[in-house]
């Protein structure tokens, strides 16, 4: 599975301060927050993996594989709905505890 640099890190001084360099899996269709969790989603195959950013690093707290071509993911406070447009196909979840 090919991997692309990720960087994570904060604004300090007008400047980008580097605080993690990690290869994550690439070709994510959807990168969504959810309060001080990230939802990752992967629209052709359905990969989706959850993680946070704690102590400036990245936290991967859960991978699985959902229903594929999800068309629109929409974070309302601590709920997603997952939306898919071509049969109008609906789904609604939450992440708890880091995980889908």
């Amino acid at each position: 599975m090919a991997t692309a640099l990720s960087l994570s890190g904060n604004i300090a001084n007008g400047k980008f301060v580097n605080t993690d360099t990690q290869n994550f899996t690439q070709g994510w269709s959807w990168i969504v927050v959810v309060g001080d969790q990230l939802l990752f989603y992967r629209i052709y195959d359905g990969l989706a993996a959850v993680g946070h950013i704690a102590n400036g690093k990245f936290v991967n707290t859960d991978t699985q594989n959902f229903t594929q071509r999800w068309s629109w993911i929409v974070v309302v406070g601590d709920q997603l709905l997952f939306h898919r447009e071509s049969d109008s196909l609906a789904a609604v979840g939450h992440i708890a505890n880091g995980k889908l």
